[in-house]
């Protein structure tokens, strides 16, 4: 999708992407050391045999002497690229190695304070260095593009990474890592994460974020509903719940609820029509709209989702046992929504909830108790 908005959109042709599946291949390091638009070259070390197909495809870590220390990026990136280094692993192959796990990266604080790294009322959090220690066994190809590009960026262009990626993706660095929207960005300070119920990591900048999902983002037509959403774009919605889920949740804390209910109506306007499922996703929603005691906008929500997961078990329930085993999962899932939803409105202590949801958990409770047996209730 990030190529065809450059590639056919012609949108912001200055960024320069990095696909870390195709990080590990020489053709695709040799396209991001080239001008591509507008976007100019990423600066690496490496020159083509250096990452030749087959040459430095992984990289052991092998640490002689076991210390605390953190070693510069920039120094452990031309150790490895120095043959003269190599030594012999498995059956008689010489191989270039790294000498420590514990990765260091300086910090030049007026660079990252005049170019807009840091936000301003960040300043005095930046650090000396960012320092992370990886886990596993090796390095792979495209984890060492990533060390090569931290080792010569020096902060002067923003590194982001997509909020979508394996948790693996991130090579340790979740520690300094700033949400903004889809993206997680690279930031000179140890970040403050908050309850990790989202699924994400990081810190939000709120009024970062909160332009991106509100002003600069564009959305498209998915409340259309002569469209058709397919299962990609569907993916989509539950990631984009999700972000402003946890905007709206940050805003909250802050004591900023008139942003945060903007940051609801805006998620409930673009995600909840007939084009998408009513479900797990919008539990948050459904919270924060009491938090901030709208009340109206919590109960229908509740309605949403309580109706809806009620008829799943419903439905579950009157079909042969035999075919009911193979969807325990959601069985479990919409049960547990709904226990979700009297949760939620045992905090909110808001009566038309409790009349609402309490006959609707009864009955769930039923047909969860013939699914899945009662040993498994909680109350």
């Amino acid at each position: 999708p990030l190529w065809y908005l450059q590639e056919v959109e012609g949108y912001r042709t200055d960024v320069r992407i990095v696909n870390l599946t195709l990080a590990s291949t020489d053709w695709f390091i040799d396209m991001v050391k080239r001008q591509a638009y507008d976007g100019k070259p990423i600066k690496l070390s490496m020159e083509k045999d250096d990452y030749r197909q087959g040459t430095r495809d992984y990289l052991p870590i092998v640490e002689r002497k076991k210390s605390d220390a953190y070693i510069n990026v920039g120094e452990l990136v031309n150790f490895v690229l120095d043959e003269s280094k190599q030594e012999m692993f498995g059956q008689g192959q010489r191989m270039n190695y790294f000498p420590t796990r514990n990765f260091r990266v300086p910090v030049d604080s007026a660079t990252v304070v005049s170019n807009g790294t840091i936000s301003p009322g960040y300043e005095d959090r930046i650090v000396d260095a960012i320092e992370w220690t990886v886990t596993g066994q090796y390095i792979l190809k495209s984890e060492l593009v990533i060390l090569d590009i931290l080792a010569n960026n020096n902060w002067e262009r923003p590194l982001y990474f997509a909020n979508t990626m394996p948790r693996d993706s991130y090579f340790g660095l979740e520690n300094y890592m700033q949400h903004e929207g889809f993206t997680y960005r690279l930031v000179p300070y140890k970040v403050i994460s908050d309850r990790n119920q989202f699924g994400y990591f990081g810190e939000v900048q709120t009024d970062v974020m909160y332009t991106n999902m509100m002003e600069e983002f564009s959305f498209g037509n998915m409340q259309d509903p002569s469209l058709f959403m397919d299962e990609n774009n569907l993916r989509f919605v539950t990631n984009l719940r999700l972000n402003f889920s946890r905007l709206a949740d940050a805003l909250i804390k802050k004591g900023e609820n008139e942003r945060a209910e903007a940051v609801l109506e805006k998620c409930v306007e673009m995600t909840v029509n007939s084009n998408t499922p009513n479900d797990v996703t919008l539990i948050q929603i459904t919270e924060s709209y009491f938090e901030i005691n709208r009340f109206d906008r919590g109960m229908e929500m509740s309605r949403l989702l309580g109706d809806n997961y009620l008829e799943f078990l419903r439905y579950y329930n009157s079909i042969d046992r035999k075919y009911s085993s193979s969807v325990n999962r959601d069985i479990n899932q919409a049960y547990a929504v709904i226990q979700q939803l009297k949760n939620i409105g045992r905090k909110s202590n808001v009566d038309e909830m409790a009349e609402y949801i309490d006959p609707v958990l009864q009955e769930a409770e039923t047909y969860y108790q013939n699914l899945v047996g009662g040993a498994q209730l909680q109350n």
